[in-house]
């Protein structure tokens, strides 16, 4: 309280009349009554001349080390300074110089922008009036995104406490016992649901995993053929495509027949990578052939996984797979309009885990002889690998990452198996139900997922439209849906009953 006072006598102090040169240099751009002369000395080097100081200058006015102003940017007098020593009069001639005229935006933006700023409260009432006007929809797309429950005591303690908030695993372990310990977790739950030995700390999302995991396998097996499941998610085929041009992969289609496993796959192949469950919802059968005729080729094998679905199905690890990948969004974590989610992979054994990207928390011992956790594996470009690194990934997922690794511990191995059990009977359900009806349902092996043919597919549009449901859609007039922990009972009642509508409709017309 002492010092409270004291500074506030201070700062209400009217004057002071001696500071360092130094100082009112560098506050002078705000504070003097004349503006500062920039001029280039003969090294190129910039010189400051004042031409006149205030001897008595209020402490607040020359206060500019204080939070606003490092964060608030350069005042005007300050821009006009960078730009005069550029050689510029103003912003609009500095734009015109460097910026094409083909990417410019000449239209006004109306009331988009506010001339002026505004205070957070009236930002705020404005954001939230624009939000109002979202009309929220029930997704049922699937395609790797699935709503979840997020516990509250999740919600509480770890998305809304901004002392876990971090997109970065932790560079000093030392001071962040507590959130390496949580990234340990979830590198034991990876591992434990993929039964692969090796984890590592997080990666972006599972599209960016995938794209890690094919660079891998070529810089493991010299190799730059890669074949990829033609029944990957979309975006899992489009990042490793925009990645293998610029890496000089040969990036090339599979279609994963069960009769033609034993096919031979070439020479120069590094890896097979696929989907499991695939993004139709079929899970594919006896992929442990499969992977026994690549391994007989060296190839390595990768497989991206769904680890809700991995609580119930064969692992990869136990399949033979080399390379797990995937996203962990289902398990904790809001579709939060795609992201952030945490992305992950384990491997099978030491060789792949050196050539891992990212970090890997391990468990060690501090001088007292006390467990500590400490990043085992640092292989990123920024830090102690540089030029050798294995990737170039900066951030990771680390509050997803500990969010899911959370709600896995919040539940429990028990529970997690219940819910991926009430999943599929949901499904399981729906599927029986569709075709008692005469729908069609393209696969009979699924987990979560179903590929079906409307009786309509124009009226079953308009009705989903009325019911305010959003389901995957196909090229060749098929439809997705894919359920969830969140809305088991609703899409089952609210899908049965468009059906119901459709037969009646259908059964009306053969009447007429």
């Amino acid at each position: 309280m002492r010092r409270v006072l004291n500074s506030t006598k201070l700062n209400n102090s009217s004057s002071v009349n001696t500071l360092s040169t130094r100082f009112i240099i560098r506050n002078q751009s705000r504070v003097a009554s004349s503006p500062l002369q920039i001029k280039n000395n003969k090294n190129n080097s910039l010189k400051i001349q004042k031409s006149s100081i205030k001897n008595n200058i209020n402490i607040r006015q020359i206060n500019s080390d204080c939070f606003s102003d490092r964060h608030n940017g350069p005042c005007e007098l300050e821009k006009q300074q960078m730009l005069h020593y550029l050689g510029f009069k103003d912003l609009d001639e500095l734009t015109n110089t460097n910026v094409p005229e083909s990417i410019r935006l000449r239209e006004k933006l109306g009331k988009q922008i506010p001339e002026e700023g505004v205070d957070e409260s009236k930002m705020l009432n404005e954001l939230r009036e624009i939000a109002s006007l979202n009309n929220p929809y029930k997704t049922f797309i699937g395609m790797g995104f699935y709503d979840c429950i997020v516990p509250s005591v999740i919600v509480k303690n770890m998305l809304q406490n901004a002392g876990w908030t971090s997109p970065y695993t932790p560079y000093q372990p030392e001071i962040a016992q507590g959130r390496l310990e949580s990234l340990l977790n979830f590198q034991t739950m990876i591992s434990d649901l993929t039964d692969l030995p090796f984890a590592n700390a997080s990666l972006l999302d599972e599209s960016t995993a995938c794209a890690e995991a094919i660079a891998l396998a070529v810089r493991v097996t010299k190799r730059r053929t890669i074949l990829y499941d033609t029944g990957l998610h979309p975006q899992n085929i489009g990042v490793m495509a925009t990645r293998s041009e610029p890496m000089d992969i040969n990036f090339q289609p599979l279609d994963i027949n069960q009769g033609n496993v034993n096919n031979k796959f070439g020479d120069n192949v590094a890896a097979i990578i696929l989907q499991y469950p695939n993004t139709e919802g079929l899970i594919y059968e006896n992929l442990d052939l499969l992977i026994q005729y690549a391994h007989k080729e060296k190839i390595l094998v990768i497989m991206v996984c769904d680890l809700l679905a991995l609580t119930l199905l064969r692992s990869a690890g136990d399949l033979g797979a080399d390379i797990a990948v995937g996203s962990a969004q289902r398990f904790g974590l809001p579709l939060g309009y795609g992201g952030p989610h945490a992305g992950f992979m384990s491997v099978a054994n030491l060789a792949l885990a050196r050539q891992m990207p990212g970090r890997i928390v391990g468990v060690s011992r501090d001088q007292q002889g006390n467990i500590a956790y400490r990043l085992t594996l640092q292989t990123r470009e920024q830090h102690i690998r540089r030029d050798k690194a294995t990737s170039n990934i900066c951030t990771a997922q680390a509050l997803p990452a500990n969010i899911s690794a959370m709600y896995a511990i919040y539940h429990g191995p028990n529970r997690l198996v219940y819910i991926a059990k009430m999943i599929h009977k949901a499904t399981s359900f729906l599927s029986q139900t569709l075709k008692a009806n005469g729908i069609q349902v393209v696969h009979k092996c699924f987990f979560d997922t179903l590929k079906i043919l409307p009786l309509n597919k124009q009226l079953f549009d308009l009705k989903c439209e009325e019911k305010r449901i959003n389901v995957r859609n196909y090229n060749d007039g098929y439809i997705g849906i894919s359920l969830d922990e969140k809305q088991l009972k609703l899409v089952i009642f609210v899908i049965f009953f468009i059906y119901l509508e459709l037969i009646c409709v259908r059964k009306k017309s053969k009447i007429n």
